[in-house]
């Protein structure tokens, strides 16, 4: 439905640190990781820890958010 009235979720909301916490699948955080930063960054991030991987998702929404 969104992509029918050209809407970008993006502008209207952010995740929050809920979401975070509630992610656990490693593959997931990954991927979000290489939509949010870029596929080198997901890349050199596969061997991190999730919470690691969790905290460069928060480092890249607040740099993203002070924008």
């Amino acid at each position: 439905m969104l992509h029918a009235c050209a809407a970008d979720p993006a502008e209207f909301w952010k995740p929050d640190g809920a979401v975070f916490d509630l992610l656990r699948d490693k593959r997931v955080i990954t991927a979000l990781i290489a939509g949010a930063i870029s596929p080198q960054a997901a890349r050199k991030a596969e061997s991190l820890t999730g919470n690691a991987q969790k905290d460069m998702l928060t480092a890249a929404q607040n740099r993203t958010v002070r924008k």
